[in-house]
């Protein structure tokens, strides 16, 4: 049985598809099949709530997330729907970020992850003791 791996995206452009860096802001996700590399594409639903995107996954049978960045929300929505592994995608291609999936390469998201140059938010959650948070959670570091 093969794993289908989902990865939210910029535009569609198949495997060379860019990363979206927001996981809920995403325009779309790629659906990959990991044994065969057969993909499609499922926009993301809009919402009243602009950052739901488990309301256009809720029918997928998702087994890995690779993203470029999620939310403390998204993730908590995610984990408590399935037991499924997120993982850090760099910025780049999917077609990058698959391989080094492939390759045992990406950091697991153990929670909220943004984007190293994302402006500050307001209001951050406080999700981990000191020392560990985004980089550490995000970037293996």
């Amino acid at each position: 049985m093969s794993a289908t791996l989902c990865i939210p995206i910029e535009e569609n452009r198949g495997l060379l598809s860019p990363v979206s860096r927001h996981f809920g802001r995403a325009p779309a996700f790629l659906l990959v099949d990991a044994a065969t590399l057969a993909h499609r594409v499922l926009p993301n639903a809009p919402s009243e709530h602009p950052c739901d995107p488990c309301r256009a996954l809720v029918n997928e049978d998702i087994d890995v997330f690779l993203v470029g960045g999620i939310g403390a929300h998204a993730l908590e929505k995610i984990r408590a729907r399935r037991r499924i592994a997120v993982f850090r995608a760099p910025p780049g291609r999917v077609a990058d970020a698959l391989a080094l999936h492939i390759a045992g390469r990406l950091p697991v998201v153990h929670e909220e992850c943004r984007p190293p140059d994302a402006p500050p938010r307001t209001a951050l959650p406080v999700l981990a003791a000191a020392g560990g948070g985004c980089r550490a959670a995000c970037s293996g570091s």
